[in-house]
C-alpha cells in the first residue's frame, strides 16, 4: 500500500474513530441529563412530600393550639358563670333574710304577737331548763308586757314544765322581735329573738333558697 493511501485511510479512522467518541459523548450527556432530571424529580417530590409533612405537623400543632386555648376559654367562662350564679344567689339571700327580718319587725304590730311572744318565751324556759329565770324583753314590747301577760305567761310555763317557777324580767333595748331568757345564776341562756332563730334556720332556709334558684 502506498504512503499516500495509508494516510488516507488513518485519516478515515481517525474520523470514525472521533465520531464514534462524540456520538458516545452525546449519548453519555443524554444519560446524565435524564439521569440528572431524574434526581431533580425525585428531589423536588421529596421536597414536596416534607413540605406536605411539615404542613400537617403545623397545622396539627395549630390544631392542638387552638382547642388549648378554646378549653382554657371555656373553663373561664364556666368559672365566671358560676361566680356570677353564686354571686346571685348570695344577693338574692341577703335580699330574702332582709326582707324576712322586716317583715318580722312589721309583725309586732300584728294581733298574734303576743302569742308569739308567748310561744318563744315557753320554748326559751324548757331550754334553759332553771327553776328560776330571768326573761329580756324589748323596750318596744313594754305595752305588751303587763302584769297580766306577765301572769300568763308564768302559768303557762309551770304547766308546761310541770313544776314552780320563779320569773325576773328585765326591759332592753333591742329592736328584735322575741326574747332572751337566762337561767338566774348566768350559767345557761337562750337567745329567741326573731334574728337569732332566723339564724339557726339559715342553713336549711338557705339551701331551699338555692333548690329554688336551680330548679
Amino acid at each position: 500500500m502506498s504512503e499516500q493511501l495509508m494516510k488516507q485511510t488513518n485519516v478515515e479512522n481517525a474520523e470514525v474513530i472521533c465520531e464514534r467518541i462524540l456520538k458516545q459523548a452525546e449519548e453519555e450527556v443524554v444519560k446524565i441529563k435524564e439521569a440528572a432530571l431524574r434526581q431533580k424529580e425525585k428531589i423536588l417530590q421529596q421536597a414536596q412530600q416534607e413540605a406536605q409533612k411539615r404542613k400537617q405537623q403545623l397545622l396539627d400543632d395549630s390544631q392542638k393550639q387552638t382547642e388549648k386555648i378554646k378549653e382554657k376559654i371555656l373553663s373561664s367562662l364556666v368559672l365566671e358563670k358560676k361566680r356570677l350564679i353564686l354571686q346571685n344567689k348570695d344577693r338574692l339571700i341577703k335580699e330574702v333574710f332582709a326582707q324576712i327580718q322586716k317583715q318580722a319587725e312589721d309583725f309586732r304590730l300584728d294581733s298574734k304577737y303576743p302569742y308569739f311572744l308567748e310561744k318563744a318565751i315557753i320554748e326559751a324556759v324548757m331550754v334553759v331548763g332553771s327553776n328560776e329565770l330571768v326573761v329580756i324583753y324589748s323596750k318596744y314590747d313594754r305595752n305588751i308586757f303587763n302584769e297580766n301577760f306577765r301572769k300568763k305567761i308564768e302559768a303557762s310555763c309551770c304547766s308546761t314544765a310541770k313544776k314552780s317557777l320563779v320569773f325576773h324580767w328585765k326591759e332592753s333595748d333591742f329592736q328584735d322581735i322575741g326574747v332572751i331568757v337566762y337561767s338566774a345564776d348566768g350559767r345557761l341562756m337562750f337567745d329567741n329573738r326573731f334574728s337569732s332563730r332566723l339564724e339557726r334556720q339559715r342553713q336549711n332556709i338557705e339551701q331551699e333558697l338555692l333548690r329554688y334558684t336551680t330548679s
